[in-house]
């Protein structure tokens, strides 16, 4: 009898467990895999960290308890909770940064050379030539080749030549040749006449410039001791009791006068 209770103990183990209940027959679970009470039919669940080994179920008349006798192993992290596999997205790689490429300065390997500061001296103004003489004017001066060859003849270099201040009326080589060539060689030939005649174009203790020359008739005495007069209208001449002439050139300067050049021998 007693035999008889046992086994009817046995069967009705067996069909608690049976696959119709809702339970896997006895005896070791895959890899220690823990199935939840109640679970769909052909999804397990797989933790991380699942316990992995066998179980022994003691039965004691109708209780079990399950032993756990594998040794614990860290899952992958993963859980399965269907058939299908979780595929991950694939890491996205990030373009690598640009790198500017660094900003070159150029050095220039001649030395700087600075051209040196020139100073300058100032302007110094050349200081005007010495006025020449009336003598030396005239001996310099081609256009009275002829009057230099008359006061040459006539001995009258030095007196022109002296402290003045002296006023002539220079007659110019064209002023000579209105003068027949017969007259002037006696005229060259007779001193005295020759000197009056010269003496009679300068006007004495005068620099007299064509500016200082007054409208109408001036009188001026003359070295040679007669008396001419300056006129002025349009234009200025010179009248003697021998002739006139007009004023052809004025006021060439000297040291010791001034010279007035003339057309015509007077």
């Amino acid at each position: 009898m007693n035999a008889f209770i046992l086994l009817s103990a046995l069967t009705s183990v067996c069909l608690a467990d049976h696959p119709s209940g809702g339970h896997h027959p006895l005896g070791h679970h895959p890899h220690g895999a823990v199935h939840q009470q109640g679970a769909h039919h052909g999804h397990q669940v797989h933790q991380p960290g699942a316990v992995h080994g066998s179980h022994q179920v003691n039965n004691h008349f109708g209780g079990a308890s399950v032993q756990s006798h594998g040794q614990v192993h860290h899952g992958t992290g993963f859980s399965h909770q269907s058939s299908q596999t979780l595929h991950r997205a694939p890491a996205v790689h990030h373009a690598p940064g640009v790198h500017h490429a660094p900003v070159v300065h150029h050095a220039s390997h001649s030395p700087v050379r600075v051209a040196p500061v020139v100073h300058h001296a100032p302007t110094v103004k050349a200081a005007p030539a010495p006025l020449q003489t009336i003598a030396e004017l005239v001996s310099t001066a081609p256009e009275f080749s002829t009057l230099l060859a008359a006061v040459s003849a006539a001995g009258l270099a030095d007196t022109l030549a002296g402290e003045g201040p002296f006023t002539v009326f220079a007659p110019t080589n064209a002023a000579f040749d209105k003068v027949p060539a017969d007259a002037l060689n006696a005229l060259l030939a007779d001193k005295d006449g020759l000197t009056a005649v010269l003496l009679r174009h300068v006007v004495p203790a005068a620099a007299l410039q064509g500016k200082d020359v007054p409208p109408g008739v001036t009188p001026l005495d003359t070295a040679g001791g007669e008396e001419i007069a300056a006129e002025r209208s349009n234009f200025i001449k010179v009248k003697s009791s021998a002739g006139e002439a007009f004023i052809t050139r004025f006021d060439i300067i000297a040291s010791n006068g001034v010279i007035h050049a003339i057309d015509t021998v007077i």
